[in-house]
């Protein structure tokens, strides 16, 4: 039936769109991150400036400044090229084998509810998996 195919396609792709906000997240936080080094550099460099105040003296804060705009930098691309873009490519990744595995089921589902023959059942199924794992009703009934 065309309404059961409907459905379950429908419920696989909303679930893939509903389970993919996740990966969303972590790659607008990837893209926020090095602003967020960018702003800990300009404390830095504040710091830094304020350190070469002549009536306050202290050349120590020059050091202390210039380190905290480098190191604020380099860990907001760290955090961003290292944790949060891999992750959020390793959850999309997830949810693509996910929404496969999905409308294969869908698709299978729909032909038993078409009562379609099992051999047209099994071309239509391996159409969509690679030729090195296809099903083959001949070999399942010889094995047994």
């Amino acid at each position: 039936m065309k309404d059961v195919r409907e459905i379950l396609l429908n419920t696989a792709t909303t679930t893939y769109e509903r389970n993919l906000v996740q990966a969303d997240i972590l790659r607008f936080m990837a893209s926020a991150a090095p602003a967020f080094g960018m702003i800990g550099t300009l404390v830095g460099l504040i710091i830094m400036l304020d350190g070469l105040d002549p009536g306050k003296g202290n050349l120590a804060q020059l050091g202390q400044g210039l380190a905290v705009a480098l190191n604020t930098t380099l860990y907001g691309i760290l955090l961003s090229r290292l944790i949060l873009l891999p992750a959020a490519a390793k959850l999309q990744q997830r949810q693509e084998i996910m929404r496969f595995r999905n409308e294969l089921m869908a698709e299978g589902l729909a032909l038993l509810s078409d009562r379609t023959s099992p051999r047209l059942i099994q071309d239509r199924m391996n159409s969509f998996l690679d030729p090195a794992i296809r099903f083959d009703i001949d070999r399942q009934l010889k094995r047994g």
